[in-house]
């Protein structure tokens, strides 16, 4: 593969992993949103039961270990746009 190609795929897999890096970032605060609200609303209601709290825990200790997950996408695309070069080689 010549340089001019390297770079173009390069490029495009940087564009490819920050968009998802920004989609899962989205989607995780939209998660802890939805995750406090249900909360509140089953503790308002005052009528949860042990199976739902702990359903929830572990839903919540789920989006816990996803957290951060989508920052960490968006680096490493960083990282990799920092080593690509801006200038296209000149044959």
């Amino acid at each position: 593969m010549d340089q001019a190609s390297f770079k173009a795929a390069l490029d495009a897999a940087v564009a490819g992993l920050t968009a998802v890096g920004d989609q899962l970032t989205a989607g995780e605060a939209r998660l802890e949103k939805g995750l406090a609200e249900v909360l509140a609303a089953a503790q308002a209601a005052g009528n949860t039961t042990p199976e739902m709290d702990a359903a929830l825990l572990a839903l919540q200790g789920v989006v816990a270990s996803l957290t951060g997950k989508g920052k960490e996408i968006a680096d490493t695309a960083e990282k990799l746009d920092a080593i690509n070069p801006d200038v296209t080689p000149q044959p």
